[in-house]
């Protein structure tokens, strides 16, 4: 089918323009110019950055790649893991954390042991010295406690260990990626859950004192027993 240019002032035939609204319609897009528009996939723009459209009203959008916006509103899926098997580690490579600024985890982490903890400890640039500095709230059963100290890497979840149990830990992350500043991070989970009982939660704030590399790979490490199949970690970026 091949799209007809319409100029002004002149005459149109009315079969041209049924035939130009069938191949908008067909097409899925609008013509970009010129006296032909083949059917091709992944070419044609819907507006541009000096042209852009004001509201879009639907029922649904399907986007094959990534969605971004100009003032960094949107939080887009970057990766996710799901284990298929235990494993002493979850890893993201080929990251840059100049590009980002922010960026958020979600981590649903299972012990691989019964009656085991399965600790989830963020490494970043694969920096595991004690170069990690943390303030935290802990609070377990009817206890509080807070505390500050130095660890290797920035403790995500907790899959607190129970008594011929396999227990579960979801925690989220916040984290500052650019160079220039100390890495930051803040992160609340929950731990040690089974059936209807939660054992722990805890809020850390950790600081790397890293501030001249630029992010490019995050390894989440084990710490204790290892990540039991069906862990699964998300990291999620402002676009």
């Amino acid at each position: 089918m091949t799209y007809k240019s319409t100029k002004q002032s002149t005459t149109a035939d009315p079969t041209n323009i049924n035939t130009d609204f069938y191949h908008i319609g067909q097409g899925s897009r609008l013509p970009m110019g010129g006296n032909s528009l083949t059917s091709t996939d992944s070419v044609y723009d819907l507006g541009s950055s000096t042209a852009t459209w004001n509201n879009l009203h639907c029922d649904n959008i399907y986007v094959g790649d990534s969605i971004s916006s100009t003032n960094k509103s949107l939080w887009v899926l970057l990766a996710e893991t799901t284990l298929d098997d235990s494993s002493s580690s979850i890893n993201f490579a080929g990251l840059n954390g100049d590009a980002y600024t922010d960026m958020m985890i979600f981590a649903m982490i299972k012990s691989a042991v019964v009656a085991g903890d399965s600790i989830c400890r963020l490494f970043l640039n694969e920096d595991s010295s004690a170069s990690y500095g943390h303030q935290y709230i802990h609070a377990a059963d009817t206890s509080v406690l807070a505390n500050r100290n130095v660890l290797q890497g920035i403790e995500i979840a907790n899959a607190k260990g129970a008594i011929d149990k396999v227990t579960l830990a979801f925690g989220k992350a916040l984290l500052y990626t650019k160079t220039g500043n100390e890495r930051i991070a803040m992160a609340f989970y929950c731990g040690g859950a089974y059936e209807n009982h939660v054992y722990q939660i805890d809020h850390f704030h950790s600081i790397w004192t890293n501030t001249s590399s630029t992010l490019t790979s995050m390894q989440f490490n084990a710490i204790t027993n290892n990540f039991d199949v069906g862990s699964h970690i998300e990291l999620w970026v402002r676009q």
